[in-house]
């Protein structure tokens, strides 16, 4: 039996996240480190290998990027 693939995030959300960080100039380590999640697992999200992230992380994205 295969295992089911998690659905990517959405595009928008994806381009959002780079953009603030952009602004912002953080880096994948750090915004990993300051949002509490492993930088692999941002890797993967931003390579489109997860699915969209818990509420609260999104909550904690949406706090350190001011988005």
């Amino acid at each position: 039996m295969e295992a089911q693939k998690a659905t990517a995030a959405p595009d928008r959300f994806i381009r959002t996240l780079k953009d603030a960080m952009d602004g912002h100039d953080l880096s994948l380590r750090q915004l990993a480190e300051k949002a509490g999640v492993s930088p692999a697992y941002l890797s993967r999200l931003f390579n489109r290998e997860r699915g969209v992230p818990a509420d609260e992380i999104i909550t904690k994205f949406e706090e350190l990027l001011d988005i």
